[in-house]
């Protein structure tokens, strides 16, 4: 630097100055550039790793909800997975869910409906968003309702990704055991 009155006179300075956006050019033939090799990142990809690994710790989440660095796992590979990430889910549910049963009585107090404001029997369901393969709930809620003497009836609920339209269109489709027709005798 050749001004008197800056701190960095009397250093060099570098002729061109690199970053991604600037190109270098000279009017000089015999100018020569260095290769620019590539610069390992892997270090700073394991320090993002680590600083993720610590917010999920923080957090109760599983870190690959995060990273996203799981492939090819079976159902109850990636359910093992997901247990704390779903502990998390499952308290937030009870603390949520509570929360908008007292909003929706303080609602109908507010809209002039007392009665309602005082009915205790509202329940916020939440969608299943446990993995698991549709072959295991199925074969667990048969068991409920063979083993346990569950209504069948009861268990249609629990079946991932049934909706209440589903429930009712269900129970409109079921006709009386007596107006079955009873199967041949071989």
């Amino acid at each position: 630097m050749d001004d008197p009155e800056s701190p960095l006179f009397g250093q060099p300075v570098e002729p061109f100055q690199a970053a991604v956006d600037r190109l270098w050019v000279t009017d000089s033939p015999d100018a020569k550039f260095g290769s620019f090799d590539q610069t390992d990142v892997k270090g700073h990809l394991e320090t993002y790793g680590s600083g993720v690994r610590t917010l999920a710790a923080i957090a109760q989440l599983s870190p690959h909800v995060l990273l996203g660095d799981l492939v090819n796992l079976s159902a109850d590979a990636l359910a093992a997975a997901e247990a704390a990430t779903q502990r998390k889910i499952g308290e937030y549910e009870t603390i949520f869910g509570e929360s908008w049963e007292q909003t929706l009585r303080l609602a109908a107090l507010a809209a002039g409906d007392p009665e309602s404001a005082r009915d205790l029997s509202a329940q916020v369901r939440w969608r299943d968003t446990e993995a698991r393969s549709l072959a295991a709930a199925v074969d667990a809620l048969g068991k409920m309702v063979t083993m346990l003497a569950v209504p069948a009836e009861a268990a249609w609920e629990r079946i991932p990704g049934v909706t209440d339209q589903d429930i009712e269109r269900w129970r409109g489709m079921r006709r009386p055991q007596t107006d079955s027709p009873s199967l041949p005798r071989p």
